[in-house]
């Protein structure tokens, strides 16, 4: 495995390898991960694997924090790839070795991870790699609509680390993105023609770097989907416009495969991981789409792991996940910093607004048990009427 170490005081980054057996942080020079400063304890934390899963153990009396929770000593709690586990001023993350590449195939004991689940995986590597490059954790939510510059610079590294990673999609992976991009691209075409209104957005879309014929290529195939779909494109029949192309698309899908090329296909897949980043990084990340969606009334985060979300009122797990509960944290602050809340240990319950009028309540620790939780229920696109 390699540790990635972030010092918060001096900004500096490091990454060791450890084995995947027992690793010691601390001072001393005997222990794998060695971490210069006199708020770390000679014998700090151990991280070990049991039973198919990583764990973390207090060791120290200057305390160990995982996903912002306080681990007391000798106490030990569950440990994820990507976690962010605080030991005096450090930073520091587990992550797995090789480029992480064994992780995105499948690769390793037990059953294969499904297409969904190797592909986020991928985009984790892809976040952690963006925020080595750039120290974004520390603007948190704080991004805003005049960072037009620094946006560029992002989208800028994100292209190019994307670039070095595309072989790392397999062909079912690849399938499950294209069909990702292209459900994406139609539902924003069909709300767009219903309502004369673009869907969620956080501005510099501009800044994307298009390739204007695949462009065309990708819609012309969202013509042809929503032009054989028969829908009335009325403000009013959003909802049912949606859910008869949602309950279609498998069928577009496949009888439009054929005019998938080869070079299209690399592009939907480069545009989607874009997306997918972009997402976490400047929107409300794997909520993004499911706010998008107008046939989805409520979405509801239990921890990082669980999504569940409610349309025509049955309550189902979306089977999205976040990359880790600061990623949770950092997406219910973005939504509650505009409106002057704010969300910590000292105030763990909050409620606030979306722009567009959709209720937000959110439960951090210590009244929640289980991460970061969040609820959303969205406002309607179109209001009603007395009609």
């Amino acid at each position: 495995m390699e540790i990635w170490i972030y010092n918060q005081y001096t900004d500096k980054r490091e990454i060791v390898t450890a084995p995947d057996g027992d690793v010691l942080i601390g001072r001393d020079e005997d222990v794998e991960v060695r971490l210069r400063s006199p708020f770390v304890s000679r014998r700090h934390a151990r991280i070990f694997h049991k039973d198919g899963h990583f764990f973390i153990e207090s060791l120290g009396l200057n305390g160990v924090t995982v996903r912002n929770v306080e681990i007391a000593l000798h106490e030990t709690a569950r440990l994820e790839y990507g976690d962010e586990i605080r030991l005096g001023e450090f930073s520091v993350y587990m992550m797995e070795a090789e480029g992480r590449a064994g992780r995105r195939h499948g690769h390793g004991h037990g059953p294969k991870a499904s297409p969904r689940k190797r592909v986020i995986a991928l985009e984790q590597s892809l976040h952690a790699a963006l925020l080595e490059r750039l120290n974004l954790r520390a603007s948190g939510g704080r991004l805003t609509r005049d960072d037009a510059e620094y946006v560029q610079l992002i989208k800028h590294h994100l292209d190019e680390i994307i670039s070095d990673e595309t072989d790392a999609v397999d062909a079912e992976m690849a399938d499950h993105l294209v069909d990702q991009f292209l459900w994406r691209q139609t539902l924003t075409e069909v709300t767009r023609r219903c309502t004369g209104q673009m869907i969620y957005a956080y501005g510099f879309e501009d800044t994307d770097v298009l390739n204007p014929k695949l462009e065309d290529g990708v819609n012309g195939i969202v013509a042809d989907i929503i032009g054989r779909s028969g829908l009335a494109f009325r403000p009013d029949t959003l909802k049912s416009d949606v859910a008869a192309i949602e309950a279609d698309f498998p069928a577009h899908r496949e009888r439009v495969a054929g005019k998938i090329t080869a070079e299209l296909r690399e592009y939907m897949i480069r545009r989607m991981l874009h997306k997918e980043i972009e997402d976490v990084v400047l929107g409300y990340g794997p909520l993004q789409d499911l706010l998008d969606m107008p046939n989805v009334n409520e979405i509801m985060v239990v921890g990082k792991d669980h999504i569940y979300l409610e349309k025509n009122g049955v309550v189902t797990d979306s089977g999205r996940s976040f990359f880790s509960d600061e990623v949770v944290q950092n997406i219910i602050e973005r939504i509650i910093t505009p409106v002057g809340r704010r969300i910590d240990r000292s105030t763990p319950l909050v409620d606030a607004r979306l722009p567009d009028g959709s209720r937000v309540n959110a439960i951090v620790s210590p009244l929640s048990l289980s991460g970061p939780v969040l609820t959303i229920r969205k406002f309607a696109r179109i209001p009603f009427t007395i009609d």
